[in-house]
């Protein structure tokens, strides 16, 4: 497992997953982050998943980072916008 620095989103963030990923900013979240958010998109049972991973999480690696959780998924992503399609963010 990566370190990190519980708190801190630069400690959170973490290089690039496998290819597989589908969606980019996954690459973002530190590998406790995706094991999360991949638990509680699992369906009826996701939020029991999601407290186990929580729980496990803390309990190998200290506090869950939080903080670079959030920011990860609070990024502002780029899009194409008018006729043109220019990048913005």
């Amino acid at each position: 497992p990566e370190e990190m620095e519980a708190g801190s989103a630069s400690g959170a963030l973490c290089g690039a997953p496998p290819a597989a990923m589908e969606l980019p900013w996954l690459k973002l979240l530190a590998q406790p982050c995706r094991l999360l958010l991949h638990a509680l998109a699992s369906g009826p049972s996701g939020p029991l998943a999601a407290l186990r991973v929580l729980q496990r999480v803390q309990a190998q690696e200290g506090p869950f980072p939080w903080q670079g959780f959030t920011a990860a998924l609070c990024m502002e992503e780029p899009t194409l916008e008018g006729p043109e399609e220019a990048l913005a963010v």
